[in-house]
């Protein structure tokens, strides 16, 4: 089966089925000075011991989406730093039957918004326009070793296309 995804732009109302989206400099700040802007508690989710990383993801031209991966029992968040990046994901519960390209998305994150992905949704490293983009990525200490599943597309009889880029 052909998903082809057209990418959208990360908003609270597009995003909110797969977790939450904070955008840079929304909103009335809470605390405002000459020097600085404040917003606070803009989420607020549990980690526990966090686990910091980066990601890198790297232009190959190549939009198809080959596998995707899931974290059944954390939440992971993704911070764009330099650039924007693009996010193929999938409800939970897109593998339980026959895949339905309805609980497929693509999105697009600019630099500087925080992607807070709920539990279970399927994602991968995010892909970028540019030529590289890096992401810091937390989630609970463990998380990679330990609450990992990762499913190949083909295998899964999909194609995963993201569209009018």
């Amino acid at each position: 089966m052909d998903i082809s995804l057209k990418l959208r732009k990360v908003t609270d109302e597009s995003f909110a089925s797969f977790g939450q989206v904070i955008v840079p400099r929304t909103g009335t700040p809470d605390s405002a000075g000459p020097d600085h802007n404040w917003w606070d508690a803009l989420a607020v989710t549990e980690l526990g011991n966090a686990s910091f990383g980066i990601v890198e993801a790297i232009n190959t031209g190549d939009y198809h989406q080959a596998s995707l991966e899931q974290h059944k029992h954390t939440k992971e968040i993704l911070i764009p730093v330099e650039k924007d990046i693009i996010l193929v994901l999938a409800k939970a519960d897109a593998f339980e039957g026959t895949p339905d390209a309805a609980k497929f998305a693509a999105f697009y994150a600019t630099a500087g918004s925080v992607v807070i992905l709920n539990e279970g949704v399927w994602h991968k490293a995010p892909m970028t326009l540019s030529d590289r983009a890096a992401c810091i990525v937390l989630y609970k200490e463990g998380t990679g070793a330990n609450d990992k599943v990762v499913l190949n597309m083909a295998e899964q009889g999909l194609n995963i296309e993201v569209t009018n880029l």
